[in-house]
């Protein structure tokens, strides 16, 4: 299971795919990106930052990003980050796996 430390910067690089094709799906402007983390005890922690990597290089490729300084106080044990996508605004909205991850404790600056 993925691990991170406490005061780490959070990043994470998924690709979205089409679920006909299950080939990756362009991200543009039409499709808007949501993602939350919670803790174990289901209390949100943490609203990454979307950021849409190149497109024709990386298609359906984006990056979930939240600084050490916001890490630095999540709780210790698993988390979980689900995400939501919404296209052209409407009620045509997909939801994600939800994806589970260790926080670890990082007092000791290792």
């Amino acid at each position: 299971m993925n691990k991170i430390k406490t005061g780490s910067t959070f990043n994470v690089s998924l690709e979205i795919l089409d679920n006909f094709t299950n080939r990756p799906m362009i991200i543009d402007d039409a499709i808007s990106i949501e993602a939350r983390i919670y803790s174990y005890k289901n209390e949100l922690i943490s609203v990454p930052t979307p950021e849409i990597v190149n497109q024709d290089l990386y298609p359906g490729f984006i990056l979930l990003k939240v600084s050490g300084k916001d890490t630095e106080k999540w709780p210790i044990g698993e988390a979980y980050l689900n995400i939501k996508l919404n296209i052209n605004n409407d009620e045509n909205i997909l939801k994600t796996d939800t994806y589970k991850f260790i926080i670890e404790d990082d007092t000791n600056g290792y």
